[in-house]
């Protein structure tokens, strides 16, 4: 059985796909002698982009924001399928959840993966 936390107290996304692509980030964090913040702020936004997109109830949120539900993707189990609006809409949740400057935040740790993926979702930036 997997865990969800990791011995340092970091979060880990419930997919197994999600979390394999966790873990590798975080031996390249560690491997690059990042702060302990660093890998806890990214990989925590990551973490809760890939829960979010698992939720039940996200269609009932992406209605109270008439926000497209269209989705035709993975992207709740492989991150490879995360688009543009899977991130908008992780970003709307954030803003209504918690606040615009929290919002801001993930969206850098969100970025950060993207980044180092080479592009996992590819549409961040633009």
């Amino acid at each position: 059985m997997t865990t969800n936390l990791t011995k340092q107290g970091l979060p880990r996304p419930k997919d197994d796909v999600w979390r394999s692509y966790v873990e590798e980030w975080d031996r390249s964090l560690r491997a690059a002698n990042r702060p302990h913040t660093t890998p806890y702020n990214y990989q925590i936004a990551v973490t809760q982009l890939s829960d979010f997109l698992g939720r039940p109830e996200l269609p009932d949120f992406l209605t109270k924001m008439d926000m497209p539900a269209d989705d035709d993707s993975d992207a709740a189990q492989d991150p490879i399928d995360v688009s543009r609006k899977h991130v908008e809409w992780y970003i709307a949740w954030m803003i209504d959840t918690r606040s615009a400057s929290t919002a801001l935040n993930k969206y850098k740790g969100v970025q950060q993966e993207d980044t180092r993926s080479g592009g996992m979702m590819s549409l961040l930036a633009g």
